[in-house]
């Protein structure tokens, strides 16, 4: 559940069961527009239209009203008002500019009823129909009955455009970049007992020739060939093998990246002792992100190097950090500029020569067993990934106080992983290497056992920093380990919990 949500978003009733991942879809666009001296209309197709302007008013306990004036144009609301440009990546003329903004969010929709009719779903037909009333944001939805059936919707509506790749911001002046539509429900990626004999979701690429644009932010397709590969490899798997493979920590991403480093210093004169040991490691590597590991380590230096020294020539600093800031974009690109030797991109423009593929990657792993030796000393045993890839559970009051962050947050963690594997421990490029992201909940249930399942949480099911349940799940989630939930209320009633009954006056514990 999420709070303040009166459904359950991921789980089972007693004939069907469900979870989600999201689309990554495509569901905004941006729009430059002109104002006039009067800042009250806009100019559109060649005619100026009036602003739609209305005031909202917060109330703040023991101060003054704060009063927003919202300005909309005929696709949405001017965001630059309220979104300013130097927040995360400052830069002038961004700063000029008037932005309004066209969301599905802002058209109805009613993701309430749609998740309680799936609540209520007793098969596939309910559950598909209920899902009709979902739109944002998009969501995967995988589906389970007690009958043995399985099931994939695409919950997500999806604008209509006359451009099927669109990624820049649109001239708001014209109307190139209006919406003709949503895609209807009917058309969107269904799927239903396929002959796999299972279904995988990752944030991948869902489908491919679709007539119409889903997105261009996928996560990269590591994650779900890994999955694809592991749900081939048995004719039958117990609940214990998805508790394993939920802590899965292979990276076919690193296994990829890695056979250029190998295949760059083929042949090339060895002299210093540091670089042999990690081309050795490297070259026994199982592609394993073990915190335990020194070779994770070398390779995620190598690659926040890499990114550096084939982009940074051309795009300096402050740019290149907008570019990394989402880590599925330079993720899928990397790959694409490796598989061909001769892109201007590996050529840094600073230099007198010509550099290629081979070069790039030789000076970025010598970059990084620098920075590695200025960091840890010279002793690559003393490389583990655990000591540069952590994860803290930041409180929403954190960074007022180093004292108060101290009691607020859990962790920090040594952590295993990366962004590119089932236990996803994504970090930013532009922050390298705090753990940002990962497993919400980790969710098994076997229809075998409809009167339980097992979860598990990354801190704790309580939000009050002073219960005991506050974070008392940190260690289990790390560890993979899982907390039978019983939902037979016989069960329940005779295994001596603890009892607390709500009431409109108060709490009275039992």
């Amino acid at each position: 559940t999420l709070p303040g949500v009166p459904g359950i978003v991921i789980g089972k009733n007693r004939n069907i069961s469900w979870v989600l991942t999201n689309v990554m879809a495509d569901d905004a666009d941006f729009y430059i527009e002109e104002l006039d001296t009067s800042q009250t209309m806009y100019r559109y197709k060649g005619n100026w239209s009036k602003l739609q302007i209305h005031k909202d008013t917060i109330k703040v306990k023991d101060s003054s009203d704060v009063v927003v004036k919202i300005r909309k144009t005929r696709r949405g609301p001017i965001i630059s008002d309220i979104h300013p440009y130097n927040v995360l990546f400052p830069n002038e003329e961004q700063g000029k500019a008037v932005v309004s903004m066209n969301w599905t969010a802002f058209y109805p929709s009613d993701e309430l009823f749609s998740i309680l009719s799936v609540n209520k779903s007793e098969n596939w037909e309910q559950f598909k129909k209920a899902l009709e009333y979902y739109t944002v944001p998009g969501q995967n939805f995988v589906y389970g009955d007690k009958s043995g059936n399985i099931g994939y919707v695409c919950a997500v509506r999806l604008p209509i455009r006359k451009s099927q790749s669109p990624t820049m911001v649109y001239d708001g002046t014209t109307d190139a970049g209006d919406w003709l539509g949503f895609v209807p429900y009917l058309e969107l990626p269904k799927l239903y007992n396929p002959a796999d004999k299972f279904i995988a979701s990752a944030n991948n690429k869902i489908i491919r020739n679709f007539k119409y644009h889903i997105s261009n932010i996928w996560e990269p397709p590591s994650r779900i060939q890994r999955i694809n590969e592991l749900l081939t490899g048995k004719n039958k798997y117990s609940s214990s093998d998805f508790k394993n493979y939920q802590m899965d920590i292979y990276s076919r991403y690193a296994e990829d990246i890695t056979k250029y480093i190998l295949a760059a210093f083929k042949n090339v004169k060895i002299t210093d002792e540091n670089l042999r040991i990690a081309l050795e490691l490297l070259s026994k590597w199982d592609y394993n992100m073990s915190r335990y590991s020194q070779t994770p380590a070398i390779y995620a230096v190598f690659y926040q190097n890499l990114l550096k020294n084939i982009f940074e020539d051309e795009l300096g600093s402050d740019l290149l950090n907008e570019y990394l800031f989402i880590a599925n974009v330079p993720f899928r690109v990397v790959v694409q500029l490796l598989e061909g030797d001769n892109s201007v991109w590996f050529d840094n423009v600073n230099t007198g020569t010509i550099e290629n593929r081979d070069n790039i990657i030789r000076k970025s792993l010598s970059d990084a067993l620098t920075e590695l030796e200025d960091k840890f000393g010279k002793d690559i045993a003393l490389w583990q990934w655990r000591d540069l890839h952590h994860l803290t559970f930041k409180h929403p009051f954190h960074g007022f106080s180093s004292l108060v962050d101290e009691l607020i947050d859990v962790g920090p963690f040594e952590i295993d992983g990366d962004g590119t594997t089932i236990f996803n421990t994504e970090y930013s490029f532009t922050n390298p290497y705090d753990c940002k992201l990962g497993p919400s909940m980790r969710y098994i249930y076997d229809f075998e056992k409809p009167d339980e399942f097992d979860m598990i949480l990354p801190t704790g099911q309580s939000g009050h920093i002073f219960s005991g349940h506050y974070s008392d799940m940190a260690p289990l989630w790390l560890d993979g380990e899982y907390i039978t939930i019983t939902t037979n209320p016989d069960s329940i009633k005779s295994a001596g919990f603890k009892l607390i009954n709500m009431y409109p006056g108060g709490i009275l514990n039992n």
